[in-house]
């Protein structure tokens, strides 16, 4: 059976050391990738905390059947708790002071592909689209509910 060939070595000419794991380069040829390992444990550390599971928990407990299917009339359990305003983009104060929703996996990855455009779905019959501008105004109205 054919495989494909790993290049374990430094992408830099005539280095001989393994290369880093996010990178083509060595750890002295500047394979680290700082910026991107930054992003990824701040990011992270908020979805390790204790009062992001017992939000889960809550969340998954009160609704435990994906928004998306259920809008389209198919039945799916929800895997993933989204933010309807993603935090990354608004600030990190958005990661708990937010509006969720359940979704399956599908349903989630279709709503990142519109986030990317500057569309921010709240599934429903009918769906409710907001942008970023929206956040406040959404977020103040949902504290005098």
């Amino acid at each position: 059976m054919p495989f494909v060939p790993r290049y374990k070595l430094c992408a830099e000419l005539g280095c001989k050391n393994p290369r880093h794991l996010k990178s083509t380069l060595c750890i002295q040829h500047g394979g680290k990738a700082n910026n991107f390992r930054k992003n990824e444990q701040n990011k992270g550390s908020l979805y390790h905390s204790a009062q992001w599971h017992s939000l889960r928990v809550i969340q998954l407990t009160r609704e435990p059947l994906c928004a998306g299917c259920k809008s389209r009339g198919k039945i799916e359990s929800a895997t993933v708790v989204d933010h309807i305003f993603p935090w990354m983009q608004i600030s990190k104060e958005a990661f708990f002071f937010n509006i969720f929703q359940s979704l399956c996996i599908h349903c989630h990855n279709y709503k990142t592909q519109l986030e990317r455009k500057g569309t921010y779905r709240r599934f429903g019959t009918p769906h409710i689209d907001y942008n970023r501008s929206d956040y406040m105004m959404v977020m103040m109205e949902n504290e005098r509910i």
